[in-house]
This record gives C-alpha cells, structure tokens and sequence, in this order.
C-alpha cells in the first residue's frame, strides 16, 4: 500500500543567549606593556617562565551555566601550550594526558590549537545528565610546568 506515517519536524532549538562584551583598549595601556627589546634567549625563556605562572585549566565548556542548545563537543583550554603549533595536523594521543569525560561518550578528542583540546562527540550528548571531565596532573605536563591539581 503507499500509506506512509506522516513526517513532522522536530521541534526547533532556542536561539542561543548573547554574550557580554568586555571592552579593552588595544594596544594596551603603557604601565601593563614590557618593552625591552635587548633580551637575550636565555632571558626570553625566563620570562616566560614567569610570565606563564602554573599550568592551570583557563577555560572549559560546557558549564554550568551552559546555552540551552543541543551540545556535541566539549572543550578545555589550558593558561600554556601543551603542543607544537607545527604538530596541530598530526594525530596526538590525548590519552596521553590521561583526560576523561564519564559517562564514556563514543567520540574522539583533538587538539584545535596548541592549547586548546576539544572531544568531539559522535552524536549528541543526551540530555539530563551530568558529565565529569577528569584531568589527571600527573600526565598533563606543559613544556615548562606540571598541573598542580586534578580537576
């Protein structure tokens, strides 16, 4: 027979919240700018050492306070590079760094940029539950710092 159900559309995602601007004047003020031009290498690495502080989580999402919108992905960026620029293309074993989303999602982690990992979920993360992103400090190791606590 050529009945058939009939074909309703699923019901449309929420416009996505608006973000709050921070204004910042560019370039930025002269008291918070360091300008000395004659450094030698071995003091450009020690100010970066200095400058970069502890290896810390700078930024992760989703979070609690996440937009009501249908989620794939979940993100973390570190305050340092944890890999070469250069090596972005290649395939980087994140399980390296021993970071873990339970309850296990089919899906597949890569780096988006030297200091941002990204897991990109294979459908979508289903509703209602809560997830827990795990890092633990003894593999997440920089090229300059190790993590100072597990998240």
């Amino acid at each position: 027979s050529d009945e058939q159900e009939f074909f309703k559309r699923e019901a449309s995602i929420k416009a996505p919240k608006t973000g709050e601007v921070i204004q910042t004047p560019f370039p930025p003020l002269p008291p918070d700018r360091k300008e000395e031009l004659d450094i030698d290498i071995e003091q450009l690495k020690q100010l970066a050492k200095e400058a970069a502080g502890p290896l810390s989580i700078e930024r992760y999402s989703p979070s609690e306070r996440e937009i009501n919108h249908v989620l794939s992905t979940v993100t973390m960026t570190f305050n340092q590079p944890m890999i070469a620029v250069s090596s972005l293309d290649e395939v980087m074993n994140v399980e390296d760094l021993d970071i873990s989303l339970t309850p296990k999602v089919e899906g597949r982690w890569r780096w988006t940029g030297a200091k941002t990992v990204q897991f990109e979920a294979k459908h979508r993360l289903p509703y209602s539950t809560e997830y827990a992103l795990k890092v633990d400090k003894e593999h997440c190791v920089s090229d300059i710092f190790l993590l100072k606590t597990k998240i």
